[in-house]
């Protein structure tokens, strides 16, 4: 298993100034930035075809679900999969306790994809 460093995670030098902004933004507004990591996700992948940010009292520990589509796109199936989204100063990275609440909520066929603005601890890589 390869596990990244937490340098290897963050954005390069030139990057970091908007990744701050991003988190100073968002950093006390956390349903604010489930909605901004979803669209992320839905812009950053073409196969995503539907995102729904759950409502901050009825999550159900999603924070967003939605349809990834697999296959030739005139045939293409829908998997399902649940979006976490952490907004964690650089310094304050993902740890166990959130990777394994993310895991626990999986339903059958599903998968998950964290959004962060800082970085997946070591531990959670090699505890899930």
């Amino acid at each position: 298993m390869i596990i990244r460093s937490r340098e290897a995670q963050h954005p390069t030098q030139a990057d970091k100034p908007l990744l701050n902004l991003v988190y100073e933004h968002f950093k006390d507004r956390p349903h604010d930035f489930e909605q901004f990591a979803a669209d992320l996700m839905r812009l950053s992948s073409p196969n995503v075809d539907r995102i729904d940010v759950t409502r901050p009292w009825r999550e159900g520990g999603r924070d967003a679900v939605g349809d990834y589509l697999l296959g030739p796109a005139s045939d293409p199936v829908a998997v399902e999969f649940a979006l976490e989204a952490k907004c964690y100063a650089a310094d304050h990275g993902v740890g166990v306790r959130e990777t394994s609440r993310l895991i626990s909520r999986l339903r059958h066929r599903q998968f998950g994809a964290l959004v962060t603005t800082s970085h997946l601890d070591s531990q959670a890589y090699q505890d899930p």
